[in-house]
């Protein structure tokens, strides 16, 4: 949430405010060497929780955290959702 309001406060030179946007999920992936070159650069991310992640923060609102159903179940009452 931190993150989300200080993006809101920054701006783009004509004015614009900046949003952001944020997919949580919670499982285990497997995480590998690094593959490409230069700028292509990347490490290797197995397992669908990153794409889920990805897809969650796609259809959140500018300003928005979008959670997984696992995580919610994980948060339990640690959090207000």
């Amino acid at each position: 949430m931190r993150i989300l309001e200080a993006v809101g406060r920054e701006a783009e030179p004509d004015g614009t405010r900046l949003a952001a946007r944020v997919g949580v999920a919670t499982a285990l992936v497997v995480v590998g060497d690094v593959v490409g070159d230069g700028a292509a650069r990347e490490v290797a991310v197995i397992e669908e929780t990153p794409n889920l992640a990805a897809h969650l923060q796609a259809i959140a609102a500018p300003g928005e955290v979008v959670i997984a159903d696992q995580t919610r179940r994980l948060a339990g009452d640690m959090f207000v959702l």
